[in-house]
């Protein structure tokens, strides 16, 4: 009789730590040192070249090392879709630097777990090792403190403004004025014009185009003043006109030009006044008072006035006074 008595002992010992050292097993992603941020969407991969040993698995996260787990979801290859071996996931809110991917099959022909190197989650405020976000008094170009410091006065010079990156957009409308166009490169007379592609040129303007100021005057004759007057010549043969009764006569200016003198050669004494006035209610520019009651005499006032033409500029001469002519001269630019 043949006994034979078999003994078998079967020891299995599985141990694993899990640290930053690699693992020889299928979980591919995350695969270690990675920083997912709280909220993201990210993705468990297992090895397709030995998935088919896994054909359901449940996904787990510790966020301590292995020593506690949270289920997250299953891989489920039994059932036909696009992408196989895959677990989406929401990235919890729990800042760690220690956190383990663990694949365990629900019915295996290989090995029992899967897990994944160590991996950061991180809520971007210095939850899971990360820095924090920066606070307290700005320096450098900034001012004001974080979270909102501004950019200090003058701190953005030439030399950090990268070629073409101030675009007409950037530029307020209106705000490129005269004082800010350099004429370093024009020389007198010289007009900036515009080149047809864009950009403008100093240039020395062809004839009938440079702007040129004008100096004009507007004499009112002895004749243009009407109403209750009469003509005379006194001793050295000027003809004159001798207001009867206090008269007024409209004089024809540029609107927009600038009065600069007003003159009149007139005889009486200083009550004798001839007037530059404005609109229908006599707004004065000017006086002239004669001051020598024997002889005809030319008196004149400087001023500086902006014509408006939106109401009548006319010349008063009161009774009993003398005028041989009244003159307005004005510049305006063309």
């Amino acid at each position: 009789m043949i006994s034979a008595r078999i003994s078998a002992v079967f020891s299995i010992a599985i141990a694993f730590s899990v640290s930053a050292t690699q693992y020889n097993k299928p979980v591919i992603s995350p695969s270690g040192g990675e920083v997912y941020l709280v909220g993201q969407t990210q993705t468990v991969r297992i090895d397709q070249s030995i998935a088919p040993k896994y054909k359901q698995l449940n996904v787990s996260l510790s966020t301590d090392g292995g020593v506690t787990w949270t289920a997250i979801g299953q891989i489920d290859n039994t059932i036909n879709k696009s992408n196989p071996n895959t677990l989406s996931f929401a990235v919890p809110n729990t800042p760690s630097t220690q956190c383990v991917i663990r694949a365990r099959p629900i019915y295996s022909t290989g090995p029992l777990d899967s897990l994944s190197n160590q991996f950061t989650i991180s809520d971007g405020f210095g939850g899971g090792g990360l820095p924090s976000a920066p606070s307290g008094p700005a320096g450098g170009d900034l001012t004001g403190t974080y979270p909102n410091p501004t950019i200090t006065a003058s701190a953005v010079t030439t030399a950090k403004l990268a070629d073409g990156a101030v675009t007409t957009a950037k530029i307020t409308s209106k705000s490129v004025t005269a004082a800010k166009v350099s004429s370093e490169a024009a020389s007198s007379g010289m007009v900036l014009t515009a080149d047809g592609s864009g950009g403008a040129t100093w240039t020395t303007p062809q004839n009938g185009t440079q702007p040129q100021t004008i100096t004009d005057s507007y004499i009112a004759g002895m004749y243009e003043f009407t109403g209750d007057v009469s003509y005379s010549t006194d001793a050295a043969g000027s003809t004159f006109v001798y207001v009867n009764t206090g008269i007024r006569t409209g004089i024809h200016l540029p609107n927009g030009a600038t009065i600069t003198e007003f003159r009149a050669a007139v005889y009486g004494d200083s009550s004798m006044t001839v007037s530059l006035k404005r609109d229908t209610t006599g707004v004065n520019i000017a006086t002239l008072s004669p001051t020598d009651q024997n002889h005809p005499q030319q008196i004149f006032q400087a001023l500086t006035h902006v014509v408006d033409n939106s109401a009548p500029y006319y010349v008063v001469v009161p009774n009993g006074a003398w005028v041989y002519w009244v003159k307005v001269t004005y510049t305006y630019t063309r």
